[in-house]
Formats: structure tokens, sequence, C-alpha cells
């Protein structure tokens, strides 16, 4: 029986050996960045698992993995105009669903003006965080979305009435005419 590392029929004689020369190294090294395992490096340079791990055990593979979200923009202009593009693109998603174009775009006037009145810090955490987006969504949108089925309801209910509901249709509240208070006393 020989021994683990013998020549055939050289009794006697030293394991044989690799020896690591500054280009396997290299090699390994450039292997690890690759993001190969110290097994699969081995395997690739003729030698074992651990050796592999010896020689290039202190490197680090260099794979870049996807951040989780992206970091946005800080300047305040480029938040306000990437957020109102957002809310814009959400409310064209649904346009089946809107009542008409003069909602939608109310609404993306009221996203703007609000945007606009935010800090950069406001303005930072609505970009990173969905859910503090959503609220804002349904803080706009579900106020102006009841007016409108409020209005709409009414129209529906007068109909039969005779009486002319054809310039009964939506407006933005800020649109409308607003009479001022009577006022009861007598000056």
């Amino acid at each position: 029986m020989r021994k683990r590392g013998s020549k055939p029929g050289g009794e006697g004689t030293r394991p044989t050996r690799h020896r690591a020369t500054q280009g396997n190294v290299n090699r390994m090294a450039e292997l690890r960045r690759q993001g190969l395992t110290f097994k699969e490096i081995g395997a690739r340079v003729g030698w074992s698992e651990r050796t592999a791990r010896r020689k290039v055990g202190h490197i680090q593979p260099q794979i870049e993995l996807p951040r989780s979200r992206p970091e946005p923009d800080r300047d305040p202009a480029a938040l306000r105009k990437r957020l109102a593009e957002m809310f814009s693109a959400h409310l064209q998603k649904g346009w089946e669903h809107w009542p008409s174009a003069r909602f939608v775009a109310e609404a993306n006037r009221q996203f703007q003006e609000r945007l606009g009145e935010m800090d950069p810090q406001t303005l930072h955490l609505v970009a990173l965080d969905g859910r503090v987006r959503s609220k804002m969504y349904l803080e706009v949108v579900g106020p102006l979305y009841r007016d409108f089925v409020s209005i709409t309801r009414m129209q529906q209910q007068l109909q039969g009435s005779g009486l002319d509901v054809s310039q009964m249709d939506w407006r933005p509240p800020r649109e409308r005419k607003r009479e001022p208070p009577e006022d009861d006393e007598e000056t």
C-alpha cells in the first residue's frame, strides 16, 4: 500500500505538494471576488477547500446585492417632482374609476400644493415610506371623491323632479361660488 501523496513505486518519497505562487493566489483572489465559495475555488485550482480558505480567506466576495429600496434624492425640488409624478401615475392607473378629468386635475393640484408646503425632511419621509405616501394619497383623494359622490347622488335624486340638473356638474370646491353669509343683525 502506498502512502498518501507518494509517487507510485516510490516507497518512502515525500508527498507531492503544490507550491503556492503569487499567480495562484492572485487567481484564487479573483475567483473569490467573483463570489465563488472556497470549495469551488479549491476545485478550480487543484487545492483543498482548507488551503483556499487559508490563502484567500481574508478576501471578501465583491457581490453587489440589490438595495431593498433606493435612497431618494435629497434635493427638495427633485423630491417634489418625483412624488408628484408618482401620485399622478397612481391616479392614471385607476382612470376608469375616477369621475372626470376635472377630478384628476384637482387631485393633482392638491398633491402639488401639499408637496410645495412640505419641508425637506417630511418630503424625504414621504419618499421613503410607502405607508406615509398611502396616507397622504387617501387624505387628498378621499375627501374629493366623497364630495363627488354626494353631488352625483344629489343629481340622480333630482333627475325626476323636473328641475334642470344639467348645470349641476361636479366642480372642485375651490371653484364653487360661495355666497357670503347673511347677517341677521341690522347695523
